[in-house]
């Protein structure tokens, strides 16, 4: 069967979509085209273009009206497919999701088959799905949920017309259109849906719930246009009298629900916040999840004859507690592991940053082992989405775009969630390499998969001179964790082996994706610049992980301003934990490599005597030979592009 999906975008919700074009990557059954349809949402187009690849995807683009019955009539016109199914931007489905609406579309061809979703937003918890991302898993149309099984509303069974919410469901399209889809009249968010639903009960359609057809609901703020417009017109559209009861709906147990049941009892409930939800009076234990009464119709009473609530029968929906099962299906598994080893180099960059991270993007270019994945994300930054398309052709880019809260951690989290592989380098987008970076990192990482690898950077705002590595870029070039620099070698702090976190910035770092899980990430409540990487590092060293400090891996820091909202949230008091809990544990300071050696000279010469020398390239700067190269300048051949390449 071939499915269309139907994806309407606001403005605003640009990340949300893309997080959930990422999970219909993954459908065990692929959709035969993605149809997104913007109202307003200038950024969709860039996250749709990413993913032109992965999926058939259709794009178009409307002005703003906040009409989405309009915008979904659209939708439903492009589609080829014989089943449409139609989700909310921000809505993350299972793996086996479509799968579940192909089959049992194909057992009930004349029905239309609502999914499961997260619709209560008191119930917040990180993404089974999507590590990292917080969402609501509680759909109000069950009230009592335990480990074996789901109690619905006394409503549905009878009355699921009420519940027809449209984030998540499917129709044949020629029965949507022999309906006429949904009413363009309504506008903002709400009530198209439940008159469709009105309009379904009126032609005696089959209505189904499908608990298989599961899906997220990721959380976002709700303001704007559509919320300000809720329902606008619903009194004068929705139900007047109270219609004959239709009891077709079918609740469907299959595997995916017996994942979902887990997922909820051993992933979700453990890491809700148990005292904000009591306090909204709905009790629930790691044993079961009790919403009382069902608070959605009596909010309607005033549509109903004699403004009551009809009485209906109670049904459970129960599954077999012997029936075998784990925690998670392997379609869903994948979505926390990696698919294959590699390199993702994750790269934060902020707002007045795009300048910098143009040259970042070029010196990954330049490596001689290069990244299998590069993963941008903006902190706000417009224009660096139009940086990453310049480097679309030499780079394997994957570019991301959340609104400016000033949170480092979370878009590195957000990168690490995006990315794909084992070994995790990050980098500030002001930070250029030297060539032979990452594979000093990925030989390092292979050598010591648990380590925390930790790269010389140009840290040391005090010390300016032109770049080694780009003609006219002035760099910082002095890592302040080394006292010294001499013919001998580096000398390294006192304390760097000792209490190495004190030291560990992650303008330059690298690590295993296993240990990053294991450690749970970056802060996400550390806001400004600094402090969030030591409040990191300080969790390594607690669970014994080895820091090597890697000279091979060495970087210039790029001169900018330091000022701005980052700046001014410096070192918070947040993170003041960090130097109260010193974890003692021996660091590694390695310069083993040719490319330490390198850098050696560049710090006694070049660097010192302050004139710009290109670093990269075809024309090697014969000037910078001797520091080197020991052999001095007859010993460097035409193309020094070879000879960084083989290390020699």
């Amino acid at each position: 069967m071939r499915l269309s999906v139907i994806i309407i975008v606001g403005p605003g919700h640009e990340d949300n979509l893309f997080h959930c074009l990422s999970m219909l990557v993954r459908q065990s059954h692929q959709p035969h085209e993605v149809i997104v349809i913007s109202d307003g949402a200038h950024r969709s187009e860039f996250v749709c273009q990413h993913y032109q690849q992965q999926l058939p995807l259709i794009y178009e683009h409307r002005p703003n009206d906040t009409r989405l019955a309009f915008s979904r009539n659209r939708g439903a016109e492009l589609a080829s497919g014989e089943l449409l199914v139609f989700i909310d931007c921000d809505m993350l489905l299972n793996p086996e999701a479509l799968a579940a609406y192909a089959s049992q579309a194909q057992a009930h061809p004349e029905a239309v088959i609502f999914g499961y979703c997260g619709y209560l937003n008191a119930y917040v918890a990180p993404s089974a799905l999507v590590p990292h991302r917080p969402v609501n898993f509680v759909d109000f149309r069950f009230l009592r949920y335990t480990p074996t099984g789901l109690m619905p509303s006394p409503y549905l069974g009878r009355y699921l017309y009420w519940y027809t919410m449209s984030g998540n469901f499917a129709i044949a399209k020629r029965l949507f259109q022999a309906l006429q889809g949904f009413n363009p009249q309504f506008q903002g968010w709400g009530g198209e849906d439940m008159e469709l639903g009105e309009r379904l009960r009126q032609q005696n359609i089959p209505l189904l719930l499908s608990i298989d057809a599961w899906g997220e609901h990721q959380c976002h703020e709700k303001q704007g246009q559509f919320y300000e417009l809720k329902a606008q017109p619903l009194n004068e559209l929705q139900i007047q009298t109270l219609p004959a009861p239709q009891s077709s709906t079918v609740l469907t147990t299959t595997s995916a629900s017996l994942h979902l049941l887990d997922l909820i009892f051993n992933h979700y409930l453990p890491q809700t916040d148990q005292a904000y939800v009591t306090s909204l009076k709905f009790p629930f234990s790691l044993a079961h999840i009790d919403l009382g009464q069902d608070q959605y119709p009596k909010s309607n009473r005033h549509l109903m004859v004699g403004n009551t609530v009809p009485p209906a029968p109670w049904h459970s929906v129960w599954v077999d507690p012997q029936q075998p099962h784990t925690l998670l299906s392997p379609l869903i598994q994948t979505c926390f592991a990696p698919q294959k080893p590699g390199l993702s180099v994750i790269i934060v960059t902020g707002m007045g940053r795009s300048d910098n991270l143009y040259h970042c993007l070029e010196s990954l270019t330049w490596q001689t082992q290069p990244p299998d994945e590069v993963v941008v994300i903006s902190d706000g930054e417009p224009r660096s989405e139009f940086v990453c398309q310049s480097f679309a052709d030499r780079l394997p880019l994957v570019h991301h775009y959340r609104p400016n809260d000033l949170r480092v951690g979370s878009s590195r989290n957000q990168g690490v969630a995006l990315s794909t592989y084992d070994h995790l380098v990050f980098l500030d987008s002001d930070v250029m390499l030297n060539p032979e970076a990452l594979a000093s990192y990925v030989q390092h990482l292979n050598d010591q998969p648990q380590a925390y690898c930790i790269g010389y950077c140009g840290l040391d705002k005090t010390f300016v001179a032109p770049s080694a590595l780009k003609e006219g870029r002035r760099v910082n070039c002095h890592d302040s964790r080394y006292e010294a620099v001499s013919s001998q070698g580096f000398k390294a702090q006192p304390h760097l082996s000792i209490y190495p976190h004190w030291y560990a910035w992650s303008a330059n770092v690298a690590l295993h994706r296993q240990t990053f899980m294991e450690v749970g990430g970056f802060p996400e409540t550390v806001y400004g610049w600094g402090g969030e990487d030591q409040d990191f590092a300080n969790r390594l060293c607690t669970l014994g992980i080895p820091f090597v400090y890697l000279l091979d891996a060495w970087g210039e820091h790029q001169e900018h301003p330091l000022n701005g909202y980052f700046y001014d949230f410096k070192h918070a008091a947040q993170i003041a934990y960090v130097y109260n809990q010193p974890s003692p544990q021996t660091a590694q300071v390695m310069a083993q490599g040719p490319a330490a050696q390198r850098l050696q000279r560049l710090l006694l010469g070049f660097y010192g005597q302050g004139y710009a020398v290109p670093f990269t390239g075809d024309n090697y700067p014969s000037n910078i030979a001797s520091l080197l190269w020991p052999q001095g300048l007859k010993s460097v051949p035409d193309s020094a592009w070879t000879l960084l390449k083989t290390g020699t």
